[in-house]
């Protein structure tokens, strides 16, 4: 059964490190593990539209309006890292014009998103496409799985080795899981560009 220390200890071995038995551990590995599997894991789920992750929201309208500029707003749920698309939802399915997000996908309506908002001024109720966050590393696919572990890999290298060749080379390895995601789970229907490849800071 997959789980957090599972995922966790093929990044270590990547490293030639030993394997750990929980992120309760005593050693510097298990620390780094508890202190930024959360993190390192909610970046690369934001990088793709990873098929198991996507899910479609009818999110709760707010009823204070903004203060200026729009004439709604809707309360994005707390599980969501990544708000894909935006509909209306009276409209939606229908030929609407398509507006690009600036965030990874394309919406039927302009909108903005400030903080865990969305602003717009043409919807009384709007549908989302969304990327949420999965805890349950059973439900994560194969290329998922290889592209979270080499993600780890490359961020805790470095506290781990002090081997900057290492790190580059986890990071060529992590954009090529990427690559390689993008050809089976992640893109699955259209096409869609991955985000930013900046690494996580490792604490």
């Amino acid at each position: 059964m997959t789980s957090p220390v599972s995922i966790f200890n093929i990044a270590l071995g990547w490293l030639g490190e030993s394997a750990i038995t929980s992120f309760g551990d005593s050693s510097d590995s298990a620390q780094l593990g508890k202190n930024n599997y959360n993190d390192i894991r909610d970046t690369v789920l934001e990088e793709v539209s990873w098929t198991f992750a996507v899910k479609r929201i009818e999110p709760a309208r707010i009823a204070t309006k903004p203060l200026y500029g729009f004439s709604a707003a809707f309360q994005i749920p707390p599980e969501v890292l990544r708000v894909l698309t935006v509909s209306d939802a009276s409209t939606s399915g229908g030929s609407a014009d398509r507006y690009d997000t600036g965030q990874g996908g394309e919406s039927k309506i302009p909108w903005n998103r400030e903080g865990d908002k969305i602003l717009t001024n043409t919807a009384e109720r709007i549908y989302m496409r969304a990327i949420v966050r999965i805890t349950d590393p059973n439900k994560y696919s194969p290329s998922f799985i290889q592209a979270l572990a080499a993600r780890i890999a490359a961020d805790i290298c470095i506290p781990l080795t002090q081997d900057e060749k290492v790190q580059t080379n986890m990071e060529a390895l992590y954009q090529r899981k990427l690559a390689a995601a993008g050809t089976s789970d992640g893109r699955q229907g259209r096409s869609e560009r991955t985000r930013s490849n900046s690494l996580t800071r490792v604490r």
